[in-house]
């Protein structure tokens, strides 16, 4: 074969492999665009899809405390997610089966299908309130501190079928239910009501009859004054309020004027009532003494003790008191003391040196010692 036919042969060879590998080079990089277009289409129809999922699964919680029981129940079961009780408790302020505490709080963003944490209340603690009746006021606080409650308002009234300081009735009453710490109220007897009496006439009589009055009858004697007239006999009622005739109770006081020729003196119920014993020791000796003993009172002569004492020997008198009365002491018939006794003269007469401290004595103590 001639050299000029190879060599045409070859160029057609050339040319024909540089176009078969421009063609093959082309169909690459369409295949690879194609390859790379389909992986970008697919993970962005993959993000696509997993950020749709994504925000469709995620719950903004809501306010749950203080809402009842049933009707957290029905919005959490509804938003797909699980309701989980952790208690139940007392509750000072939030009423019972109202959600008390919830976890996660209000406005947190949680995915479908979480546990939603609860507690309920039980509502107000109750308590058993005591039986107070007929028990006094100073039992009764003991009975409701130890039942968790407090003393409310106490008021009285008068009660013929319970004693007097013994409790009536009380709110909330026995054996009920009330909430823990809650007051109680109590109303107190004040004993049977008082039954009306006519005040009687007092004028003229002596006053210790007046105080005897008053004392006897569970009366109000408020106030005792004097006044000095000399035309009525000494410590006579001049005066008294309310008047004869008028209904009075122990709720009404009593004024009553008495007549003295001294300026009005401190007054003392006791100084007027009863007797006062007297009493003195004869000084040791051998022989006997003949002791008499005289009071003037009501403007005579009365002998209160006639007779012979040994040495030694205690001698005991009694006079009534609220009266002015002198007391005359002879021992062998010589007089050794004289007393008088006037319960609206504190100064003493004769040789007494303080009369009114020893008649204070005489009331307190119950006995007026004297000296020989």
């Amino acid at each position: 074969m001639p050299p000029c036919f190879n060599a045409g042969t070859d160029r057609i060879q050339a040319r024909t492999y540089r176009s078969n590998t421009g063609v093959l080079k082309t169909l690459a990089k369409y295949v690879v665009l194609f390859f790379i277009t389909l992986a970008v289409a697919g993970f962005g129809t993959y993000f696509s899809i997993t950020l749709v999922t994504d925000s469709a699964s995620e719950i903004i919680v809501p306010q749950l405390s203080g809402n009842n029981i049933v009707d957290v129940l029905e919005t959490l079961t509804n938003m797909g997610l699980n309701p989980k009780l952790r208690s139940t408790r007392f509750h000072e302020n939030m009423p019972r089966y109202h959600v008390t505490y919830q976890d996660p709080a209000p406005g947190t963003v949680i995915k479908k299908g979480r546990d939603v944490i609860l507690d309920i209340s039980k509502g107000r603690q109750l308590v058993t309130v005591p039986d107070l009746r007929q028990v006094s006021l100073e039992q009764s606080q003991l009975l409701i501190e130890n039942s968790e409650l407090q003393l409310g308002s106490v008021s009285y009234a008068f009660d013929k079928r319970t004693g007097k300081g013994g409790i009536i009735t009380h709110y909330p009453g026995p054996f009920s239910k009330a909430v823990k710490g809650r007051a109680c109220d109590l109303l107190i007897s004040l004993g049977p009501a008082p039954v009306p009496l006519v005040m009687p006439g007092l004028l003229g009589k002596h006053l210790s009859e007046g105080i005897n009055f008053t004392e006897k009858a569970f009366l109000n004697l408020k106030q005792v004054s004097t006044r000095h007239n000399p035309m009525k006999p000494e410590n006579s009622i001049l005066e008294q309020v309310p008047k004869k005739g008028n209904q009075v109770s122990r709720l009404i006081p009593i004024s009553l004027i008495a007549n003295t020729n001294k300026s009005s003196k401190p007054f003392s119920k006791k100084s007027f009532q009863g007797v006062i014993p007297i009493s003195f020791t004869l000084p040791p000796g051998f022989l006997k003494k003949h002791v008499h003993i005289n009071a003037f009172l009501f403007g005579t002569t009365i002998d209160l003790f006639n007779a012979h004492v040994s040495p030694g020997k205690n001698v005991c008198v009694l006079i009534p008191a609220g009266i002015q009365t002198k007391v005359d002491i002879f021992i062998d018939d010589q007089l050794i003391k004289t007393r008088i006794i006037n319960p609206w003269n504190p100064e003493s007469e004769g040789t007494a040196a303080d009369l009114f401290t020893e008649l204070m004595t005489t009331i307190n103590q119950g006995e007026f010692s004297w000296e020989l």
